[in-house]
Parts: C-alpha cells; structure tokens; sequence
C-alpha cells in the first residue's frame, strides 16, 4: 500500500487521523466527510495514494461503491444519492487522493434539485436552457445538445407529447 506524506486521506487509511468508517475491504475505504453537503456524507478511496482516475487499477472498486451507498442508504435513509468524483483541479479536486463522494439527498434540501450533477457548471445545470418549449413543440438547439437529446427527451417530456429538432 502506497502512502503519501501530508495527504489527510492517507492518514486516515494508515489510522493517525480518526474517522467515522462506514465500510472497509482491502483496497478502499469509506468514511464520513469531515465537511458534509448533507447528512451522511461520505467519501469512498482507494487505500493506495493516487491523484487520479487514470491511475487506478486492480477490480473491486464497482461493488464496493455499491456496498458503501447501500450501507449510506441503510442509515441515513435519504430520498435520493448523487455519487461524484471531482477527477483533477480543474474539476473541483482539492484533495489531491482520488475519492468519490457519496451525498446523501433529501427532499426540499435545496429549492431545485434539477441537473444534479450538472450543477457543478451552473449555466448548464436545468435542461430548460437547451430544450425550450414552444406550445405543444419543442425546440432543440443542436449546437448544443447533439447526441445528448435523445436520451433526455422522452424522460423529460414523455412519450405522448410532439417535439420537432431541427
């Protein structure tokens, strides 16, 4: 197992910081978030120190996601889940140890929880400003959405309502 001076994740792992474990295999760990967004959140590592999703190897990490969200589930019982990985700087990283966070969702904890994980950039984060409806049609710009309309327009505004792309 690879360590790294001064990570806060790493001393964690290696027990010289105390933590609030929520699950354990060999290869990852899960625990709570000293800053939680929401009631049980939690963060998921590799025990091995690496920075970056390109790094990981090995196999587990899937079912063990899934072991931790269920135990999250199971004793928080929150409405809902956002799973994330912020992967680099410029993608929000500031812990430079590769961690998913697991946050636990409850109705009304924020006014819209439209877009989810879309929300990290805010001008992208409601559907509403691609797809506007027009009447009974809707309207799709392609410059933006391309491949990704499809897959959102029938959850989106059902299977029973018109929409033209054009």
């Amino acid at each position: 197992m690879t360590s790294q001076p001064d990570c806060p994740f790493c001393e964690i792992i290696n027990g010289n910081q105390p933590a609030d474990v929520v699950a354990e295999t060999t290869q990852y760990l899960c625990f709570l978030d000293k800053y939680p967004v929401t009631e049980g959140h939690a963060l998921v590592v590799p025990k091995d120190h690496i920075q970056q999703f390109s790094q990981l190897t090995g196999t587990g990490l899937f079912s063990f996601l899934q072991r931790a969200h269920t135990e999250i589930r199971e004793e928080f019982s929150p409405d809902a889940t956002n799973i994330g990985l912020n992967n680099g700087e410029e993608a929000g990283q500031t812990v430079a140890h590769l961690h998913w966070h697991i946050i636990p969702r409850y109705a009304g904890d924020i006014p819209d929880p439209t877009g989810g994980v879309r929300g990290v950039i805010p001008d992208k984060r409601v559907y509403e400003e691609w797809i506007s409806p027009v009447d009974d049609l809707v309207v799709v710009d392609w410059t933006t959405a391309r491949s990704r309309v499809t897959r959102h327009i029938t959850p989106v505004f059902g299977t029973d309502r018109d929409y033209h792309l054009r």
